[in-house]
């Protein structure tokens, strides 16, 4: 079941369409200057790359889902193991999150590039002429190496990518409706981040994940250790749900 998850959905066709939607709301929300970085840093310091993810990385799963509820399932139930089709699904829709994120932040950076003949890899955002992450070590290390920068903010943006698919996939525990477990990931991150924001609780805020100029980027290593626990602990939460649900549908047939 873990091979029929992931070629059903790293390999689907709503992965492409999520890539390239991701893609071109990335674009739409950045300034087209020379300095790579800055291109990043300003499309997710506007907020448009983080309310299109998670959107665009659920709708493999979604899809996937979909074709299931249409009579798949009871056969997949019946050819497979509760643990093997539980870790399947989780499996397939976190990886398939990343793919989506990280080939449209590849695409990104392909665009700005030829769109900019003489592009490189910068600082980024400065204010005053400093960065902003100056006084972060991990930061002020990777300055010294510009690509290893640009590529650490890619893997930041990429594991972005595995959170939404897993709560969608949580979401269809309760229900069979895709369009509810379409909206819901993208309306648990605007109200969980309205809520953080209120009670100052921003370590709940998903707005932290991407590492944008923000409490959570000054934390211990440059936030990215609050990052793999955060999307560990919630993927891990959404494949209990999904679990239980699984045996409660073998339960009742």
């Amino acid at each position: 079941m873990v091979r029929f998850y992931l070629k059903n959905t790293v390999l689907s066709p709503a992965t492409l369409v999520g890539m390239l939607g991701l893609w071109l709301g990335m674009l739409a929300g950045t300034d087209f200057m020379e300095d790579l970085l800055y291109c990043y840093e300003y499309t997710i310091g506007l907020g448009v790359a983080g309310f299109f993810l998670p959107v665009a990385t659920v709708l493999p799963i979604c899809l996937l889902e979909r074709q299931m509820n249409a009579g798949i399932r009871g056969l997949c139930l019946a050819r497979s193991s509760r643990r093997s089709f539980s870790f399947g699904a989780v499996l397939g829709a976190v990886v398939s999150g990343m793919a989506v994120a990280l080939g449209a932040f590849v695409l990104f950076t392909v665009f700005c590039a030829l769109y900019n003949p003489h592009s490189y890899f910068g600082d980024g955002m400065a204010y005053n002429g400093q960065s902003v992450f100056s006084q972060v070590p991990l930061y002020a290390a990777l300055y010294e190496h510009p690509v290893l920068h640009y590529l650490t903010m890619g893997g930041v943006f990429t594991l972005n990518g595995s959170l939404w698919p897993a709560i969608s996939l949580a979401c269809l525990s309760f229900t069979s409706n895709q369009y509810l477990a379409l909206a819901a990931p993208f309306v648990l991150r605007v109200v969980t981040g309205y809520f953080a924001q209120s009670f100052q609780l921003f370590f709940l805020d998903p707005g932290q994940l991407l590492l944008k100029v923000g409490i959570m980027s000054f934390t211990f290593g440059g936030g990215i250790p609050y990052i793999l626990i955060y999307c560990a602990t919630v993927i891990l939460i959404c494949g209990i749900l999904w679990s239980m649900s699984v045996t409660r549908r073998l339960r009742h047939g």
